[in-house]
């Protein structure tokens, strides 16, 4: 949990030395005329999935599915900060089980490698944290005791005999690379894939995520 903070927090004041520098590079391609380079915002409604990794919730979960949106603003060439929100669903291997999933709302920066001046296109690197909220439904099925084992039937009762609804928050992190492929100058198609740390009282909870989305330049 120490090295994931470590990573981040290195990630982030990086990002913060670069912003301090512009590029003096001039654009001397004449097919990148008419893009702008700096000082805009950037909106992105994505979709993806979600994949556990530490074992517990490997063994409870499928991979599942998200969805959400990200503001960013480009301060230069190399950096953007963001703020995303995101919820991760999280779809329960037991039939009986109630579905849960993280709401997250991160900010962070994101590290532009390939720069405009050379191709529209771009990959990055990106890091953010935040609160993550832990959401479970309530749900289940509940046996009657009177009934013989042999032939018992489940009888839906009241989903809080077995799942109660749950709502906790922590403090996560997250990590990842991406790619953003230009359609037109305020158009881009977003592709990147993070790797998610929640710190939670009995532990930390990771999971990967892959993220697509239409980008619209502002």
């Amino acid at each position: 949990m120490k090295k994931i903070l470590i990573l981040i927090s290195v990630f982030l004041c990086v990002s913060i030395v670069y912003s301090q520098n512009p590029s003096s590079e001039k654009n001397t391609n004449s097919e990148l005329i008419g893009f702008k380079f700096t000082d805009y915002f950037q909106f992105t409604v994505q979709s993806g999935f979600i994949q556990p990794v530490n074992p517990y919730l490997a063994s409870r979960s499928y991979t599942s599915g998200n969805i959400g949106m990200d503001v960013s603003y480009r301060v230069n060439t190399e950096l953007a900060i963001y703020l995303e929100m995101r919820y991760n669903f999280l779809t329960a291997k037991d039939t009986a089980a109630t579905n849960s999933g993280y709401f997250e709302s991160t900010i962070g920066a994101r590290y532009y490698v390939i720069k405009p001046y050379c191709c529209r296109s771009s990959l990055f690197f990106e890091s953010g944290f935040g609160p993550y909220v832990f959401v479970q439904r309530p749900s289940g099925l509940y046996y009657e005791s009177n009934i013989n084992p042999k032939g018992r039937k489940p009888t839906r009762r009241d989903p809080k005999d077995i799942y109660e609804s749950v709502r906790r928050v922590s403090l996560g992190g997250n990590i990842g690379i991406g790619a953003e492929l230009v359609i037109s100058n305020n158009i881009f198609f977003t592709l990147k894939s993070k790797l998610n740390s929640v710190f939670e009282n009995n532990g930390c909870t990771s999971f990967v995520t892959g993220i697509g989305g239409i980008t619209m330049k502002f």
